[in-house]
């Protein structure tokens, strides 16, 4: 949580969660639709896997400062951060009148919960090993296919999937 990113022109953002066949965490499901409205939250967490450029990312919020490739980062960080200090700038993200910390709290943890469910589903368990196979990783990606053909046995052992949610 930052209040603001300062990005080179080059760059580009992305999240892997969909890709991974994992779900949003981290509060990013909250945070990214309060910062760039749920439309663009969702194109770019979900299936859609969106990679917005610098440009875009400043667009829709994402980025506050796009700097030149060639550009200072640092220079252009320390200018943001002293002209806050100058204006007396609050922090904006973080509790509003409408969430709180314990809002956020609740949602971290329901969102650490999901984590480690989808860290024991098939559909990860078969990227990982899909990945891993296509880098030519082949010890680590036979573990993964070991884990998923013996999955129905030791999925017996797990609590219950969302087990601790609020």
């Amino acid at each position: 949580m930052c209040d603001a990113i300062v990005a080179s022109s080059n760059a580009t953002f992305s999240t892997p969660f969909h890709r991974l066949g994992l779900p949003p965490e981290g509060c990013s499901s909250v945070h990214f639709k309060m910062i760039m409205g749920a439309e663009k939250a969702e194109k770019m967490v979900g299936i859609d896997g969106w990679a917005p450029t610098a440009e875009e990312a400043a667009n829709i919020g994402l980025v506050h400062t796009v700097v030149p490739k060639d550009g200072d980062l640092m220079e252009a960080s320390w200018t943001l951060a002293n002209d806050w200090i100058k204006k007396g700038k609050v922090r904006m993200i973080g509790p509003t009148e409408n969430t709180s910390f314990e809002h956020f709290r609740r949602v971290n943890a329901n969102e650490s919960i999901d984590l480690a469910d989808a860290f024991f589903s098939a559909k990860f368990l078969e990227g990982q090993q899909q990945f891993l196979s296509s880098r030519g990783k082949n010890g680590p990606a036979m573990m993964f296919s070991v884990l998923g053909t013996t999955r129905p046995i030791w999925r017996m052992f797990l609590p219950p999937e969302g087990q601790g949610k609020s």
